[in-house]
């Protein structure tokens, strides 16, 4: 039966990136916090750096901030490249499913799709700290992403109570066939795999007061999975950082906890191949994460004003986790 076909809308799910796209950015890693503003806690500070660098036309107003500084306290290097790791497990929830067989999408009401996916992400990200409180950076990286994917088709609704066909006799009633006794509800599972080349901008604010830090980071990410997806796959992730600068082992480290919003439910359409013969799906869905919100401890260590390391552990209690971890140089 052609209705059965629709059973391949699946796939039009299956292949979602789910939430690959957000994925991608949740690590703002080892963009340090602004410095702090008053008397630091704890052992006495080295001497700040007095050697002159190439890049120390930035950050802007870099003298006013260091006038409110205590001794021996200094800003951060401004410039950033770092590389960091991602990997993410979450549930997708699929709504508005419209599919069609060699035409444009129509709502399906039969079909229900459910998602679960483990994405792994690399991403090389270059930062700069413009003002003492403001930094921007770039993106760039690979995703890949492998799903488990349920459908169900629920015939029950797909199919009418009968089937009318006109007579040719004249005058004569149509044919009724009622298919009351052929109702079921198919459930079929299936893995999908998508990667492709991820992207983005962002840009951070930050603020402290003795040994306490806060940060607000907003970043932009469109993740090209190409496949049966007619366009690219884009997110905005929104995090929130407070956390306390201490040291470990004699060296600077930071530790925090985090908020994150995943603004990544979009609207997503493509084609998928049929068979041989030229027929494809058409399919166009909605899909979003099932809680938006998600909550996360991290910490940071310096092993010199240059180099350092981020480890930062992101879930909802439910059914997404992360764990990031990077690697990053300053300069």
């Amino acid at each position: 039966m052609r209705a059965a076909a629709y059973l391949l809308a699946l796939l039009l799910l299956v292949q979602l990136a789910p939430q690959v796209v957000a994925q991608t950015a949740i690590a703002q890693d080892d963009a340090a916090p602004a410095p702090a503003v008053g008397e630091p806690s704890g052992d006495e500070p080295p001497p700040p750096e007095t050697r002159e660098r190439w890049s120390d036309f930035l950050p802007l107003m870099k003298d006013m901030a260091l006038e409110h500084m205590p001794e021996g306290q200094e800003l951060p290097l401004p410039f950033g490249i770092n590389v960091s790791f991602i990997t993410l497990k979450r549930d997708t929830r699929v709504t508005d499913i419209k599919a069609a067989v060699n035409g444009p999408p129509k709502p399906r009401n039969f079909i229900s799709i459910e998602s679960s996916s483990a994405v792994f992400n690399a991403m090389m990200r270059l930062d700069a700290w413009v003002l003492p409180f403001w930094s921007v950076y770039m993106l760039g990286g690979y995703t890949k992403s492998e799903s488990e994917v349920a459908l169900t088709v629920d015939f029950e609704r797909a199919l009418p109570d009968e089937i009318v066909i006109e007579n040719p006799g004249p005058a004569q009633p149509p044919i009724v066939i009622p298919l009351s006794e052929d109702r079921r509800t198919a459930y079929i599972e299936f893995p999908v795999e998508n990667e492709g080349p991820s992207y983005g901008v962002g840009t951070t604010l930050a603020a402290g007061y003795l040994d306490y830090f806060l940060s607000v980071d907003v970043n932009w990410t469109r993740t090209d999975l190409g496949g049966a997806f007619d366009e690219q796959l884009e997110a905005i992730i929104v995090g929130v950082r407070t956390g306390y600068q201490t040291s470990f082992q004699g060296s600077p480290a930071n530790i925090w906890i985090s908020g994150t919003y995943w603004d990544t439910e979009r609207n997503v359409s493509g084609t998928i191949p049929l068979n041989d013969a030229g027929d494809v799906i058409n399919f166009d869905i909605v899909q979003g994460p099932t809680k938006p919100w998600s909550i996360g401890v991290g910490g940071q260590a310096a092993f010199s004003r240059e180099w350092q390391v981020v480890l930062q552990v992101e879930t909802n209690f439910d059914d997404m986790y992360a764990i990031i971890s990077s690697v990053g140089y300053r300069f």
